[in-house]
Order: structure tokens, then C-alpha cells, then sequence
């Protein structure tokens, strides 16, 4: 399977891909429409989302989809005559991957890396972080790793 392509984010001034998607919790909403295709085999949901973390509070900042015969539309395609939007339908934490890679997964987010930073949102505000160093884990005999 190919790799799939990561969503961005802007955290304290510095840019990271992020092993969330936390627009899917909004489209969850719209359960009776498809509203993306996938433009390729890197990218199943249909998008690239741009999301940025301003005074504790998540914005989706840019969107690129893809709609039928790989029409490209952006943000005010869910979000008429708007350029960014708060994103108070998240609730949960994004993830973002530092460091090397310590196990492949071939799905982006299945991979480990050195260092997981995780932002946790209750209704769009950030409620905290926490770091996780996985530079100490055993593959070959850690019954919570899943390769």
C-alpha cells in the first residue's frame, strides 16, 4: 500500500506534519454525501488540510480537495466565503511525529518515530500536552506495538 500523505500544522511558529485528521470528526457530520474523492493512492480521504493552533484554539487554515473528475476546490467548498475556521467540532489529541523513523508502517501514521508530541482539544481549545519517547521500545517483544 502507499504511503499516505500528512495534514500540517502550525504549532508555536514552527511547521509540522501531523498524524491526525481532525477534520474527519466534522465530516462525520455530514454522513449523507461524499464530499472528496481521493485524487490519488496517497491521500484514500480526498484532501490536505492546514490547520494552526492560534491563542490555544485550532483553525483549519487551508484546504486543498478533491471533488468528481479530480476538480480541485478549496476551503469554501464546506465553509462558504470563509478563509479559516475554528475547529470546534474537535475533540481529541493530534499527534505529531519527531525524530527518525524507528518502524515503518506503511500508512504515515503507523509508523514510530522517535518522539510523539500530542496537543489534546476539548471542542477546539487545547486543554494540554504531553510527550511520549518511544526511543525505548522493544519491537520484537512489545504485545502493545502493532507490527
Amino acid at each position: 500500500m502507499t504511503a499516505q500523505a500528512s495534514e500540517k500544522l502550525i504549532y508555536e511558529s514552527k511547521k509540522y506534519f501531523i498524524s491526525t485528521e481532525p477534520l474527519y470528526q466534522f465530516l462525520e457530520l455530514l454522513r449523507y454525501r461524499q464530499p472528496f474523492h481521493p485524487p490519488s493512492t496517497s491521500c484514500w480521504r480526498g484532501y490536505y488540510g492546514t490547520w494552526e493552533v492560534k491563542e490555544g484554539k485550532l483553525f483549519l487554515t487551508g484546504l486543498v480537495g478533491y471533488i468528481e473528475n479530480n476538480v480541485e476546490v478549496g476551503i469554501g467548498h464546506l465553509f462558504p466565503k470563509q478563509k479559516e475556521v475554528f475547529a470546534e467540532w474537535f475533540t481529541g489529541e493530534i499527534r505529531i511525529q519527531l525524530g527518525g523513523i524507528l518502524k515503518y508502517g506503511y500508512n504515515g501514521n503507523a509508523s514510530i518515530h522517535e518522539v510523539d508530541f500530542y496537543i489534546e482539544f476539548k471542542n477546539g481549545n487545547e486543554i494540554g500536552t504531553r510527550t511520549v519517547d518511544n526511543r525505548q521500545l522493544k519491537f520484537e517483544d512489545d504485545p502493545d506495538v502493532p507490527f
